[in-house]
């Protein structure tokens, strides 16, 4: 479990769902959407969430699944495909790690009774870094899903009404 989540819940053994994380790389979108079914029928799943039918703001597309083990742990399982993977560990994750940074120190900032000028400065700097970094992530995971996997999820919408 990550330090952020630690940080937004107050009891995070409640909250976590990730302590335990696979992940399962497929070529295309079909091998993916194969496989979904014979994952779900093998485990007690609590949450399944599809950011191809919805990505995520910056274009990040995989799905996710929550599933209790028999221990009553909850574990995740991440169903990607190859290019949009290779932009999340090579370029989205660094870019992630930056945006975070930033936002800590907006946060230290943000918690001074008074800020100064400078502060304000600051702070509007960050800010625009911020919204720069997003728009790197969102331009990489873009070019990743349109080079590589757009024609194949047209013809699988089509075909399954999604």
């Amino acid at each position: 479990a990550d330090e952020y989540k630690v940080e937004r819940y107050p009891n995070p053994e409640a909250k976590i769902c990730d302590i335990l994380r696979a992940t399962l790389v497929y070529e295309n979108i079909s091998d993916l959407y194969i496989a979904l079914p014979k994952i779900v029928n093998k485990f007690k799943v609590v949450r399944i969430k599809d950011r191809f039918i919805k990505p995520t703001e910056a274009g990040y597309r995989d799905i996710m699944i929550n599933v209790e083990l028999p221990n009553g742990v909850l574990v995740e399982v991440q169903l990607h495909v190859k290019e949009i993977l290779k932009v999340k560990d090579e370029i989205d994750t660094p870019l992630y790690k930056m945006r975070r940074e930033k936002e800590k120190q907006i946060n230290v900032l943000e918690k001074k009774e008074q800020l100064s000028r400078i502060d304000k400065e600051n702070i509007m700097r960050l800010k625009n870094e911020i919204e720069n970094i997003f728009q790197q992530q969102k331009v990489s995971f873009k070019n990743a899903w349109e080079t590589n996997y757009e024609t194949e999820w047209k013809i699988l919408k089509r075909y399954y009404n999604f």
